[in-house]
């Protein structure tokens, strides 16, 4: 897996959108339709289109490694939206997105839980002491 993802790491960018389309289409005119031109993707020495079409068979494999890759392609927008919620008419959304940002970048404030009955005894227990004991620890 480490190699895959060397190998797609160290590729250009318009052949990493190549090989990551590559992966979930049928045909390479599918899969570079929109990215680069049938003239262009076909001056690619065949040796390398061959090699892309491997990785992209070894993605297609490897669905964890492909869906990382692709969420990790999606961080920028999802930022965004995440951002964008700050401008909100909606002062909930606003309040959500803005508690959202602070607690992935800064942390989730300590929740504190009070576990004592402020002093009140709880209904159905006795309240005891160490006085309450005798010497050898009983009642």
């Amino acid at each position: 897996m480490n190699d895959l993802r060397a190998e797609l790491d160290a590729l250009e960018p318009d052949l990493y959108a190549y090989v990551m389309r590559r992966a979930h289409t049928n045909s390479d005119a599918a899969a570079y339709k929109g990215i680069i031109s049938r003239a262009s993707f076909f001056r690619i020495d065949e040796s390398i289109r061959a090699r892309l079409n491997e990785l992209a068979g070894m993605l297609k494999k490897d669905s964890a490694l492909q869906a990382h890759l692709e969420l990790s392609g999606a961080v920028h927008k999802a930022v965004t939206v995440k951002i964008d919620g700050l401008d909100s008419r909606d002062p909930r959304i606003r309040q959500a997105a803005a508690s959202e940002i602070l607690d992935r970048t800064i942390g989730k404030p300590i929740t504190r839980a009070d576990i004592t009955s402020g002093g009140q005894p709880l209904k159905g227990y006795v309240t005891l002491s160490p006085d309450d004991w005798d010497e050898d620890g009983t009642e």
